[in-house]
C-alpha cells in the first residue's frame, strides 16, 4: 500500500511539473509577444475574414496580420482563394477570430501602402489570450516574415515556424514549402519573385558603400547571395562585428528571390538571418578586425571602386591602390598623404591613367 501511495505521489508530481512547464511556456510566449508589440490599441469585433492574413473590423477598417504570411501559389494562373493551402489558412483565421473580439497591438508602422492597419492581434480563447500570428505560424498555416519598421516580433515568429517545420505541420507537410539549399541555384532562379527560406554556409562577407553581401560561393555571377544595406549594419549595435562573424557560418535567410546575376535575397535587418551553428573557438582577447573578403570584389556593386581581382581601384581601370578601403566612421590613416603619393607613382607606371587623374592624386600627397 505504501508503495502504491508513493507511486501515485510521483505521478502527481510529474503531472504538476508538466502543467507548471506548460504555464511557464504560455507566460513566456505572452510576455515576448507583448514586448515585441508594446503599443496597446483598441478592441474590435472581426466581422469578416478576407484571406489568411487580412481581416475586417466592425468599423470597416482592414487589418493585415503583420508577421504571418499566408501561403500563396507559385503559378500565377492559380486562384489563391481556391488553392487548398490558402483555403486552409483562411479557415484557420475564421475559426480563431471571426465574430470575436480582438485586441490590436502595434510595434512600428501602423499602416501599409494600401491603408490597411498593421498590427499584432490577440483573441480570448478559453479564458486565455492567444496571439493570432504566432498561432497561425506555429500550426503551419503561415510563414514568418517582416516589413521595414515592423521587425520586433519576427524572431519569436521564426521560432514558432521552426516548431511547425520540425513537426511537419500544415504547409510544411508537403514539398511545396520547404527550406531551399543555397547551393541549388537553378531551383532558386525558378522562384524569382517568390518568398522563400534559404539555408547554406556563408563563404565570404563583402562590404561596399551601399550594401554588405553574404556570398555563398566563389562565383558571385552564379552563386546565391544575401544582401543587407550597409547603413543598417552600421546602425545596429555591434553590427560590424556581428556581420563579420557570419563568415564561415551556416545561416538561414528569408525574403523575396531576385535575379542579380545569380539568385539573391535582400534582407531588411539581422532579424531575418538565423545563425544555425556555433561560432568557432577564438581567444577572447583577440581584437576584432574585418574579414579579408571585405576587400574583395563586390558581387553586385556598380562603380564602387573595386576591381575584378579583389583590390580597390582609384580610377575604375583596374589600377590597384596600396591602401585598404576604409569602413564608415574610420579615421583617416596616419600615413594617408604618403600612401597617396605612392599610389600616384603606381598610376604613372601603369601607363593607363589619364593625366587629369594623376594630377588629382598628386594634389593630395
Amino acid at each position: 500500500m505504501e508503495k502504491q501511495i508513493m507511486a501515485w505521489q510521483r505521478r502527481n508530481a510529474a503531472v504538476s511539473g508538466l502543467v507548471a512547464v506548460a504555464c511557464l511556456a504560455v507566460q513566456v510566449s505572452a510576455a515576448a509577444s507583448e514586448s515585441c508589440a508594446p503599443d496597446l490599441g483598441t478592441t474590435h469585433e472581426v466581422v469578416r475574414v478576407i484571406d489568411g492574413e487580412t481581416v475586417e473590423l466592425d468599423d470597416g477598417r482592414q487589418v493585415r496580420l503583420i508577421g504571418a504570411m499566408a501561403p500563396r501559389p507559385n503559378a500565377l494562373t492559380v486562384d489563391t482563394q481556391t488553392w487548398p493551402p490558402a483555403k486552409e489558412s483562411t479557415r484557420a483565421v475564421e475559426a480563431l477570430v471571426l465574430n470575436r473580439t480582438v485586441t490590436l497591438r502595434y510595434e512600428g508602422r501602423r499602416r501599409d501602402r494600401y491603408g490597411r492597419i498593421l498590427a499584432q492581434l490577440y483573441v480570448k480563447t478559453g479564458g486565455n489570450e492567444t496571439w493570432v500570428q504566432r498561432h497561425l505560424v506555429a500550426e503551419g498555416y503561415a510563414r514568418a516574415y517582416t516589413l521595414p519598421g515592423n521587425a520586433g516580433c519576427v524572431s519569436e515568429l521564426i521560432k514558432a515556424e521552426d516548431e511547425a517545420r520540425r513537426a511537419r505541420r500544415g504547409l510544411w507537410s508537403g514539398g511545396t514549402f520547404r527550406v531551399f539549399a543555397a547551393s541549388d541555384e537553378d531551383a532558386l532562379l525558378r522562384l524569382v519573385g517568390r518568398f522563400v527560406v534559404v539555408e547554406g554556409r556563408v563563404a565570404s562577407v563583402t562590404r561596399t558603400r551601399r550594401y554588405t553581401y553574404l556570398n555563398f560561393g566563389r562565383d558571385w555571377r552564379e552563386d546565391f547571395t544575401v544582401s543587407l544595406a550597409t547603413r543598417v549594419v552600421d546602425r545596429a549595435e555591434g553590427g560590424a562585428e556581428r556581420i563579420s562573424a557570419i563568415e564561415g557560418r551556416t545561416i538561414r535567410a528569408r525574403g523575396w528571390i531576385e535575379r542579380r546575376n545569380g539568385p539573391a535575397i535582400e534582407v531588411g535587418g539581422f532579424e531575418e538571418i538565423e545563425v544555425l551553428d556555433a561560432p568557432p573557438a577564438a581567444d577572447a582577447a583577440d581584437a576584432w578586425s574585418p574579414p579579408p573578403s571585405w576587400r574583395s570584389h563586390a558581387p553586385h556593386g556598380r562603380g564602387e571602386g573595386l576591381e575584378a581581382g579583389g583590390s580597390p581601384t582609384a580610377d575604375g581601370l583596374g589600377t590597384p591602390l596600396l591602401t585598404s578601403p576604409r569602413r564608415v566612421g574610420d579615421p583617416p590613416p596616419a600615413r594617408w598623404g604618403r600612401d597617396m603619393a605612392v599610389n600616384a607613382a603606381v598610376l604613372l607606371l601603369s601607363k593607363k591613367t589619364p593625366r587629369r587623374i594623376l594630377s588629382g592624386a598628386l594634389q593630395f600627397s
